[in-house]
């Protein structure tokens, strides 16, 4: 088992989602939140997501779930 020993925090995939003005997130046909990308790559600023974020702060997802991701 490897260890997050050694191992810093980076960014693979940032998601986003639209709400409106009373915060209610946009749903699809399955009251599912729609979920987007940007294609562009271009966050704002000069922020670094993973900037103040240690290995041991973070929780490992179930990798076997595949989202695609169609924009």
């Amino acid at each position: 088992m490897t260890t997050k020993e050694n191992y810093t925090p980076q960014v693979y995939d940032v998601l986003y989602y639209l709400s409106d003005d009373d915060g209610n997130e946009m749903l699809d046909e399955n009251g599912n939140v729609k979920l987007f990308t940007n294609p562009s790559g271009h966050i704002g600023g000069d922020c670094d997501l993973a900037e103040g974020i240690e290995a041991e702060d973070l929780n490992e997802i179930n990798n076997k779930i595949i989202i695609n991701y169609e924009g």
